[in-house]
């Protein structure tokens, strides 16, 4: 038993507060940071897109004229000065996402502790102080994840850009098609990186919830869909169902007294959160809790 558990079992067994036994409301979801976070992530990839438009598709229409005859020195190199000032613009980007990203992750794990703390104190009516050393490091792995995966969208843009460029003005294509290409590429970019803020805030979330609930010993938690037409038929089919923070294949619709593959039924294997664009959350199972502090 932690220090935090035995606190609570002292608090429980001194105040006999109402409602001890309920089990909490699914935590909100922090949809105004993920929002932000969407925001922010749409900014770097417009950016990138508006830098397209400013700096290769003008250096287009001058390559296309020289290999077509009308000027036949240098469409290489004028193709080849134009990527490198996009590298550049987009070097400058990706080199101040790292501190933004980090302030994201403060948010969320502000926002996911003061939810969780909250969830306690109005089902059991206590006070839950949480000593988490391993906050700092998670918190800064996130960050350090999702800095390689924005970064990723303007970089694997610009591979793709250059070889469409070169290899539409080599094969003299018009112009307008090329545009069109390297416009069609970006967008893919562009969608992933919303899918990338969508997921990601989610994952941390989620994974926030789970230290934080094993820490206090909160071993399994119900899982809880946005129960909406939105929601996949392969979470939908977990909906209120016990699950175990450390099997994320199992399923138990007889509250823990008997567990089944989540596969028997085509339910998804992972936690709340980990799959792409999820929208599914936890509710922590307090009453297995109280059991085992015998309150």
């Amino acid at each position: 038993m932690t220090d935090t558990t035995q606190g609570i079992k002292i608090q429980l067994e001194t105040q006999n507060r109402r409602g001890k036994n309920r089990l909490p409301r699914r935590m909100p979801d922090p949809t105004g940071i993920a929002r932000e976070y969407r925001a922010f992530i749409r900014a770097v990839a417009d950016d990138y897109g508006n830098a397209l438009k400013e700096i290769l598709y003008p250096a287009l229409e001058v390559a296309t004229n020289q290999q077509k005859g009308q000027r036949m020195d240098g469409w290489v190199d004028t193709l080849a000065n134009a990527l490198d000032a996009l590298d550049a613009r987009a070097a400058a980007v990706v080199g101040g996402l790292r501190p933004k990203i980090i302030e994201f992750a403060d948010k969320l794990g502000r926002f996911n502790q003061t939810q969780f703390q909250r969830a306690i104190n109005s089902t059991w009516g206590v006070n839950v102080t949480l000593n988490e050393p391993w906050l700092v490091d998670e918190l800064k792995s996130w960050a350090e994840v999702n800095s390689k995966l924005v970064s990723s969208v303007p970089v694997n843009a610009q591979t793709d850009v250059a070889r469409i460029a070169q290899e539409g003005v080599r094969s003299g294509r018009n112009v307008r098609d090329i545009q069109r290409e390297i416009q069609s590429r970006f967008n893919v970019q562009r969608n992933r990186a919303q899918t990338i803020a969508r997921t990601e805030t989610a994952k941390l979330n989620s994974e926030l919830s789970e230290r934080r609930q094993t820490a206090l010993g909160i071993d399994t938690y119900y899982w809880a869909t946005s129960r909406d037409e939105r929601v996949r038929p392969d979470h939908d089919v977990l909906d209120g169902m016990l699950c175990r923070w450390d099997d994320p294949t199992v399923y138990s619709d007889d509250d823990g007294e008997t567990w089944g593959k989540r596969s028997s039924i085509g339910g998804y294997e992972g936690n709340p959160g980990t799959d792409y664009n999820c929208r599914c959350g936890s509710v922590a199972n307090t009453t297995a809790l109280l059991k085992s502090l015998g309150v």
